[in-house]
């Protein structure tokens, strides 16, 4: 009998169906199937049908919730393929619903709880709680874990509090420096204003995580009130950025000689380039695959076996003397791995440097 039992498993048909799955309908039909044969009692099987729904590109987070409301004791990856599923919907908050159950339930967070529940966090109160809970259960040392919350404070335009969690972190990645990067640029379009910082714990005493009414714990977290508002940081109207540091002002030559030292010292060669219009469109064709500007013109040829960056800034100079109105960049190719690996602008035409 128990081999009768045990032989769909040992088979590992529906998880091979499961793993070829890629829409809801055929999900839906090998559910169906799982739940007639008795297969929905093993809990591999109903995680794997969960995982779909919430997480993949083609589910339905509507449908794993009624998957995870049938599941009577769900596992730490249940409760974090949810809070997955619902911070990438439109309702993020029911991710923090969920964290509370599983804290009620006397789970305790892992490393892919954390990254994915600051993505739920609607409000910044709501990720001052998630990052003291970071704290408490001893994230704070896992680089995926800081980055995230990095990225989250300067989406929410908390610049002060992203920094100090980046200076604090004794492990970084290159998703912390871009997140702190790109929230000084004023690229996350959604800055929260008229917050103080005052340490781990939200300006209101509310306790997120401790109540077990679902209800009301969402009442208090789903509203900023009026702490949240938006506001324009960039303007894109003929302010187009080129590579790295176009966002800074116009670089001096004592700045750009730095940079290409900097190439020099790792056996890089330099390289002019100058464009009339500077950035990527489509003119002379419409078809896949092909636009106009992706390359701009070489100014003379690459500067083989220069040693001093006064010979490039000479260079420099020439060019711009000769092309005015034009795009000009410096580029870095590596003759060893045969690509470019370093770019930055040197000059933008008037009217659009004025602008930056």
């Amino acid at each position: 009998m128990n081999g009768n039992l045990l032989k769909p498993i040992s088979n590992l048909s529906y998880l091979r169906l499961l793993q070829r799955c890629s829409t809801m309908d055929e999900l839906k039909q090998i559910h169906a199937q799982v739940i007639t044969t008795g297969l929905a009692r093993f809990t591999y099987t109903t995680s794997k049908i969960l995982a779909f729904c919430a997480a993949s590109e083609t589910g339905d987070i509507n449908y794993a919730e009624r998957v995870y409301n049938q599941i009577v004791i769900p596992t730490l990856f249940d409760f974090n393929t949810m809070i997955m599923g619902y911070s990438k919907s439109s309702e993020p908050n029911k991710g923090l619903e969920v964290y509370a159950r599983m804290r009620n339930e006397g789970f305790e967070p892992n490393g892919r709880t954390f990254p994915a529940l600051t993505k739920a966090c609607s409000s910044i109160s709501a990720l001052y709680q998630v990052h003291g809970q970071v704290m408490k259960f001893g994230q704070g040392c896992d680089v995926y874990v800081l980055s995230s919350i990095i990225n989250i404070y300067s989406k929410f335009g908390a610049m002060k509090i992203a920094r100090q969690v980046f200076d604090e972190s004794l492990n970084r990645n290159v998703v912390c420096w871009t997140s702190l990067i790109s929230g000084y640029c004023g690229i996350f379009s959604s800055p929260v204003g008229g917050l103080s910082y005052v340490g781990l714990k939200a300006a209101s005493s509310s306790k997120l995580f401790h109540v077990k009414d679902g209800v009301s714990w969402t009442r208090k977290t789903v509203s900023n009130g009026s702490k949240t508002h938006c506001m324009k940081t960039w303007n894109p109207i003929d302010n187009k950025k080129f590579e790295t540091l176009s966002y800074l002002p116009p670089l001096s030559d004592e700045s750009i000689a730095k940079e290409i030292d900097y190439m020099l010292s790792k056996g890089w060669i330099p390289c002019l380039e100058f464009d009339a219009v500077g950035y990527v469109r489509r003119e002379n064709s419409g078809i896949p695959g092909y636009y106009d500007g992706r390359y701009w013109t070489l100014w003379k040829l690459p500067m083989f076996g220069c040693n001093d960056s006064s010979q490039v800034l000479n260079e420099i100079h020439e060019c711009k003397s000769t092309y005015p109105n034009a795009f000009i960049r410096c580029l870095a190719f590596d003759n060893k791995h045969q690509g470019q690996c370093m770019a930055f602008l040197i000059q933008k035409p008037t009217s659009t440097s004025s602008s930056s």
